[in-house]
């Protein structure tokens, strides 16, 4: 069995039991053999691609498949064919996604704030950060 970190083994349960709510709202069985979820799991990817999610809900899925049902043969390269080219084609067409940018104004309205509760540090960060393009707050936290 594989080694995975809780964090990582709550986000594959939780796109697991996602899957098989949306099985069960459609009176759709759990599935039982390698080739059922190959039926299902594509209608469920269009699904959650016009819902507006990102490509990385149809990975965990599968990830989450093959580590919690290690015996079903989903590891398989021909398992699960169907999946994977509905997967590409969601990766395709559904890019991954990034924070935006803050804009000035922004910035600014965050530093005066900052500047009023008198939280000085704060206000350089956000600044330093502005101007060297940090997208995450914890680039700046490892600065």
């Amino acid at each position: 069995m594989q080694q995975v970190t809780e964090d990582s083994r709550s986000n594959l349960t939780r796109e697991v039991d996602a899957f098989g709510e949306w099985c069960l709202i459609r009176g759709f069985s759990a599935p039982r053999t390698a080739a059922e979820p190959d039926e299902l799991i594509p209608s469920y990817l269009d699904e959650i691609f016009f819902d507006g999610y990102n490509h990385d809900r149809g990975e965990k899925l599968v990830s989450g498949l093959r580590f919690m049902l290690p015996t079903a043969g989903l590891n398989d390269r021909l398992a699960l064919s169907g999946t994977m080219a509905a997967l590409k084609g969601f990766r395709r067409l559904a890019h991954g996604a990034t924070r935006s940018p803050m804009t000035r104004q922004l910035l600014l309205c965050g530093v005066g704030s900052a500047l009023r509760r008198g939280w000085r540090d704060m206000a350089v960060a956000l600044i330093l950060a502005w101007h060297t393009y940090l997208r995450l707050p914890s680039d700046l936290v490892t600065m």
